[in-house]
């Protein structure tokens, strides 16, 4: 799998756009979730709240891995870390 966010900043009001490529094997877009998880923290980095974000497939590389996106809207200020899980 190979995860990326478009901008390591952003300005309040605007989104973040994230992209994850996925190697499924055998196994179609429709049998696959993949989902973007992120967390917002506190100044000490302790994990304040989380929030999921489905990602959707939008096509397939010729290498066979499945290249799904999702965009993030920031409505507040802060430290936040994200994630990708992928679950069959």
């Amino acid at each position: 799998m190979d995860a990326r966010i478009e901008s390591e900043k952003a300005e309040v009001g605007s989104a973040v756009k994230a992209n994850a490529r996925v190697m499924p094997g055998s196994l179609n877009p429709g049998d696959v979730t993949v989902q973007l998880y992120r967390v917002s923290m506190d100044k000490d980095r302790e994990v304040v709240r989380g929030s999921i974000e489905e990602m959707r497939c939008i096509g397939r590389t010729d290498e066979g891995m499945h290249t799904y996106e999702a965009y993030i809207g920031c409505d507040e200020s802060g430290m936040f870390e994200y994630s990708i899980r992928v679950m069959p």
